[in-house]
């Protein structure tokens, strides 16, 4: 019995000791268990972390994707245009080259065109210097030339006048030693190289004209100072001078258009005071001129009246 109690007391005292040690074990592993538990806790903690930084890292990692995916197309065209910037580089390297080597000589070109620039220049100013003394003496020689040329177109008129009078004064000459040889028809007065004749009844103009040329002459025509002297204070003109006479002047062609018979200009007029006036204020033509008897000036009467006339032609 003893033995069965100290056996009892010994499965007693290993049993206390056993629980004792399980309870060791189960304090050991209740702290292990509140350490897991702490530890579960932070690791789901921080895997709910990484699961959060694991979506944030793929949403990421997609847009870096897509950026990449960007990025390479970007680095595709980049490396197109740095071949062709390449290619273009190297040729704008031979066309620097080329254009260095065209500069250069250009530079030398410059060089040479500079010096050349520099000898005409002073050519150039000889040449001024020299164009401007002919310039001077131009001008001294046109001022000369104009000067003989008008003292050439001086003599040249007055050289041509003492033509025109030489050959005036021959034909006078001539005519003088004609007329000299030239007579008048019996009963007609010369004076200079004409004959003149006083009609012996009178009439009108226009018969006076007929009468005139069925004679050979016309009606009398004054060209002159001494013709119209002639008229006034020859032997003849004691006649004349106290008579009214016509003359072969008339403006039956056209009023106020007074003309010679012969066509000669009407260059030397005598009229008398106020006339011709066409009969003033009367309503009569006044045609044809005629001598005044008592002063020898022209006047204006209608062609039918009648008066004596004076005959002219050529001696």
């Amino acid at each position: 019995m003893t033995e069965l109690l100290q056996d009892s007391e010994k499965e007693v005292s290993s049993l206390t000791e056993e629980k004792n040690q399980l309870k060791t074990s189960l304090s050991s592993l209740t702290r292990q268990k509140d350490q897991l538990d702490a530890s579960l806790s932070s690791l789901t903690a921080e895997r709910n972390q990484l699961k959060t930084s694991l979506s944030s890292l793929t949403a990421e990692r997609d847009q870096l994707k897509t950026s990449l995916s960007s990025l390479t197309r970007e680095k595709d065209q980049l490396d197109a245009s740095l071949s062709s910037l390449t290619a273009e580089r190297n040729q704008l390297k031979t066309s620097l080259s080329s254009l260095t080597a065209e500069r250069d000589q250009l530079k030398t070109s410059l060089s040479s065109l500079t010096r050349e620039k520099d000898q005409l220049d002073a050519s150039l100013s000889s040449l001024t210097a020299e164009r401007n003394q002919l310039k001077t003496s131009l001008s001294s020689l046109t001022a000369e030339r104009n000067q003989l040329k008008t003292s050439l177109s001086s003599l040249t008129r007055e050289k041509n006048q003492l033509d025109a009078r030489l050959i005036e004064m021959t034909k006078d000459r001539d005519k003088l030693e004609s007329l000299s040889k030239r007579t008048c028809p019996a009963g007609w007065i010369k004076f200079s190289w004409s004959c003149y004749l006083l009609s012996n009844r009178s009439d009108s103009w226009t018969n006076g004209k007929s009468d005139c040329q069925n004679k050979g002459a016309d009606l009398m025509v004054i060209n002159s100072e001494d013709e119209q002297k002639f008229v006034i204070n020859s032997t003849i003109a004691s006649g004349f001078s106290n008579l009214d006479t016509w003359i072969g002047l008339s403006d039956t062609e056209e009023e106020k258009t007074w003309k010679w018979i012969d066509g000669t200009p009407l260059s030397y007029t005598q009229w008398n005071v106020s006339q011709p006036d066409n009969g003033g204020n009367q309503n009569i033509e006044e045609d044809c001129a005629h001598i005044k008897a008592y002063n020898g000036k022209w006047n204006d009467l209608p062609c039918g009246n009648s008066l004596q006339w004076i005959c002219e032609k050529k001696a």
